[in-house]
């Protein structure tokens, strides 16, 4: 500096020295600030180390230095360079101050900006770098974070309190059955049979009675007495004959109860059998003849068929294992697609946190979507288990990626269909392909068929279906052939119906349960209390992909549209009150000719208000009265 002039001690670690060499003071390196041009900006600081005393402090000239080199204010300066931080070991990054300077204030066209020189700077940390760059420098990338799995919401289970219906086991004198073990031997002797009964086993709905198989008798000829057994012992019910017993040198009569025992729901679920089970998959199917409590895992029965006819307690086991998927699963770990082209069995379970969509799947059009949508769904996963050499969904779910949070936890999947028969009847290629993809490959993906139907004959339950669903549940059916349909044998027309069943999990030999009775009072408690404590978390995309709109709201249906004529909305309205739907109906009704009556009925079927036409049968309607006001009003 010249002559005359005062200057301050300075801090050790703030000296701001224009010298390219690294010289320390007290043991501490110098921060280093690159100038374009030192004499344009600050006096030159010929500052010997060794006069500098050992307790100095900062002056406000360094600081008005510093704020002519940066044109800023003082404050300013200060604060942005952490000079007025008492850290002593603190270092000034020059490079991203100016940087942010240069973003925040771009210099004007006249103004001289701050240009690298050619010496290079030796920074704080005792590396060399080039000098201060200009202000265009390349904006570093920014790495996207993939977002992280959202985490699962708690799960309230219900309480059992909800499910009120109680077990009811009547007490029976052992001299009833030994009364009808002796008929029984009497009877068999008349037709040269020396069987000796060995053992008598009361079950909830039936009582067997084990005989040992005489020698020299073939198995088939015991068979064919089953009606006349039946009419000795004055049972109101047929009897059935298993020869032989699974397991036993021995045949078994199975003769009905004069009462059918009541099951409780509860009373399974609340047993040690099913809490013990730890697949989310678990539920309570009945009790077999011991009275020992059956649990089913629809992971392990694959895909299963379930037939029944009118009032053999089909629908009350599929609210059964719903229920109990409920007590089991949250919905992190099951989600379920209902499929109930009747309208009726499934619109309680509407809006619950465990359905896969918010709305019941009633249109035959969209439960070919949701299957659809399953195989796609089948593909994604398998995709996934092959990038990460993983086979099953519980190998991928155990991965150290899924349970750290890295990736996302993958639920099981439970597609229920009430009644298969009106889906073949309206949409049979397409759906036959669907469940035929899914039966072959969705089992490693967790996803898993449960078909009902209530006639299981071969145009519904093709041979093709039956190959790839090996678990079967047969309820009481009205002929043989159906039952040899379902279960490849005889026996399901004989039941008594009320839940009582013959249970064949994955091809095994059927084995007699009668199913828990659940009523809809309960079914409505467990789903409001879940609704009530637990939050539903939908995927809207899913949603937009299954569930489609009529064609007719999209306006226009083809070559049969008929939406103009005036008769359109009365024929449509008294087919739905009428609940009959023809040509020749349409006519005499309405004194229209052929053509008319044909276009319109054509129309109908062609917005899927009414089935196709199958022969002779009667068309079935489709749309309900709340749908058409909806659509075109009361007028």
């Amino acid at each position: 500096s010249s002559e005359g002039d005062i200057i301050a001690p300075l801090k050790p670690q703030k000296i701001f020295h224009t010298d390219e060499t690294d010289s320390t003071i007290m043991g501490k390196p110098r921060t280093i600030l690159q100038e374009k041009n030192v004499n344009e900006f600050t006096p030159n600081l010929n500052i010997d180390t060794d006069d500098l005393p050992t307790n100095v402090e900062v002056s406000e000239t360094i600081d008005d230095d510093v704020a002519d080199i940066l044109g800023a204010p003082k404050s300013d300066a200060v604060s942005k360079l952490g000079l007025d931080k008492k850290e002593d070991n603190e270092i000034v990054d020059l490079d991203k101050f100016l940087q942010h300077e240069s973003s925040v204030n771009p210099p004007k066209a006249n103004e001289n900006a701050i240009s690298p020189t050619s010496n290079n700077a030796v920074l704080g940390s005792g590396t060399t770098a080039s000098a201060v760059p200009s202000n265009n420098l390349p904006i570093k990338e920014q790495k996207v974070e993939k977002p992280k799995p959202k985490k699962p919401m708690k799960y309230i289970y219900p309480p059992l309190e909800l499910l009120t219906t109680q077990s009811t086991i009547p007490n029976l004198a052992d001299n009833a059955f030994e009364g009808k073990a002796h008929t029984i031997e009497e009877k068999l002797e008349e037709f040269k049979i020396s069987a000796k009964c060995i053992g008598v086993t009361r079950g909830p709905a039936i009582t067997r009675y084990e005989f040992e198989m005489p020698k020299g008798v073939p198995v088939n000829k015991v068979l064919q007495y089953s009606n006349d057994i039946s009419m000795v012992l004055e049972s109101r019910k047929a009897i059935r004959i298993e020869a032989p017993i699974p397991g036993k040198n021995a045949f078994g009569i199975e003769v009905p109860n004069d009462k059918v025992d009541t099951i409780g729901l509860r009373d399974l679920i609340d047993c040690k059998e099913f809490k013990s089970e730890k697949s989310p998959l678990t539920f309570a199917l009945g009790k077999d003849i011991t009275n020992k409590s059956i649990m089913g895992d629809v992971g392990k029965l694959v895909h299963t068929l379930v037939a029944g006819s009118t009032g053999s307690g089909k629908s009350v086991c599929m609210n059964a294992i719903i229920i109990s998927l409920l007590y089991k699963a949250s919905p992190a770990d099951v989600r379920i697609i209902l499929i109930d082209p009747k309208f009726v069995e499934f619109a309680i379970y509407e809006n619950m946190p465990h359905l896969l969509l918010p709305k019941i799947v009633t249109e035959p059009a969209q439960a070919v979507n949701a299957l659809n949508w399953a195989c796609e769904e089948m593909e994604r996963r398998n995709r996934i288990f092959g990038k990460f050499y993983v086979r099953s969904i519980d190998e991928y779910n155990e991965m150290p990626e899924v349970l750290s949070g890295t990736e996302e936890k993958m639920y099981k999947i439970v597609i229920m269909v009430d009644e298969l028969n009106d889906l073949m009847m309206n949409a049979r290629k397409e759906v036959e392909e669907k469940i035929l993809k899914l039966a072959q490959k969705a089992r490693s993906c967790g996803i898993h068929l449960i078909l009902a139907t209530q006639r299981p004959s071969v145009d519904v339950i093709t041979g093709t279906i039956k190959a790839n669903l090996p678990s079967r549940i047969a309820f009481s059916l009205t002929n043989y052939s159906d039952s040899k349909t379902i279960i490849d044998q005889g026996g399901a027309e004989k039941l008594l119906g009320r839940g009582d069943m013959l249970y064949s999990p994955r091809g095994e030999e059927p084995t007699r349960l009668l199913g828990p009775f659940v009523s809809q009072q309960e079914v409505s408690s467990i789903v409001k209390f879940i609704k009530d404590h637990n939050q539903c978390d939908f995927d809207p995309e899913i949603a937009n992909a299954i569930m489609v709109k009529r064609t007719n709201e999209g306006g226009g249906a083809g070559p049969a549209d008929a939406t103009s004529d005036e008769y359109f909305v009365q024929a449509l309205r008294w087919a739905i009150e009428s609940q009959v739907c023809s040509t020749s109906s349409l006519q005499r009704r309405f004194g229209i000719g052929y053509q008319r009556a044909a276009r319109l009925v054509d129309s109908f079927e062609a917005h899927q208000y009414i089935s196709k036409a199958e022969g002779s049968k009667p068309r079935q309607i489709f749309i309900t009265m709340e749908e058409f006001l909806r659509l075109y009003g009361n007028n």
